[in-house]
């Protein structure tokens, strides 16, 4: 146990804010710095709502295929061993449904629309349905701060990565999303 922590320059990870350098206790150019990152941070949370809105519409068309696309398999297996949550989740359930059933909302619990389409579909359309549903899963995750974590080693990066490789095509914002780069 460190008993100077100030000396050695650790930092108490449950400090409050007041803990932290005030504003005026900061140099101008540190100052300046924050200002330019806080900046970023609006405006690229700003451009995450709008991205979303663009990717709901394209996987919305890109789920009317008839047959999975070659990568589904392995997307979906990833999806369902090492992001299995996000399958029982009703939010992604919602998602899926809006995208493979109606533009209705499924209201409290699992839409009966989307499972309807999916008893009724074949061999083939039920892999586009499953992987419907496991992109609507990914989609419900991907948080307004999405964008600011590292892409390399999280969900919504694999989940992007593999719209780009089905043909998307990622906003400036989404890059930092599929990326070890963080803000």
């Amino acid at each position: 146990m460190c008993t100077d922590p100030k000396t050695n320059g650790h930092r108490d990870r449950h400090a409050t804010s007041n803990d932290r350098t005030k504003a005026e206790d900061k140099t101008p150019e540190a100052r300046e710095a924050d200002k330019q990152q806080r900046a970023l941070v609006i405006e690229n949370n700003k451009a995450w709502k709008a991205a979303r809105t663009v990717r709901n519409e394209w996987i919305k068309t890109y789920l009317t295929r008839k047959t999975p696309p070659a990568s589904a398999g392995p997307f979906l297996a990833v999806g369902l061993t090492r992001d299995a949550d996000i399958v029982t989740d009703l939010k992604g359930n919602h998602v899926a449904a809006t995208w493979l059933a109606s533009d209705e909302s499924a209201g409290w619990g699992r839409s009966t629309q989307l499972a309807s389409v999916a008893e009724a579909a074949n061999d083939k359309r039920s892999l586009v349905i499953a992987l419907g549903t496991v992109l609507g899963g990914y989609e419900a995750r991907c948080t307004d701060s999405a964008w600011r974590e590292d892409g390399d080693h999280n969900s919504t990066g694999r989940y992007l990565r593999f719209l780009v490789a089905n043909g998307y095509v990622l906003s400036e914002v989404e890059t930092y999303a599929v990326s070890g780069e963080t803000v």
